[in-house]
């Protein structure tokens, strides 16, 4: 692994640990019954990092928290089957 790439990583890390921490801000401002809405959209591709919503949903879940994510988008097209 070369430094550039595992920097990269680390500041992509940092930035998705970022984010998590806005939300975690925003649901202690919420109503307390309140129902949480997320909308993901992006291909559901591995660098789009799908995984982290559920994660998100895995975390809320423990902490009985009311929410429903709707995430939309599409596959990824392989390319032999671009044409």
């Amino acid at each position: 692994v070369s430094s550039a790439f595992a920097i990269h990583t680390a500041t992509q890390q940092n930035a998705r640990i970022e984010q998590v921490n806005k939300i975690i801000d925003l649901l202690s401002k919420k109503e307390e019954n309140e129902c949480i809405k997320i909308i993901w959209v992006a291909r559901f591709i591995k660098w789009k990092h799908p995984e982290i919503v559920l994660k998100l949903a895995s975390s809320l879940k423990k902490q009985n928290y009311k929410f429903k994510i709707q995430m939309l988008g599409s596959r990824c097209i392989r390319r032999k089957d671009r044409k």
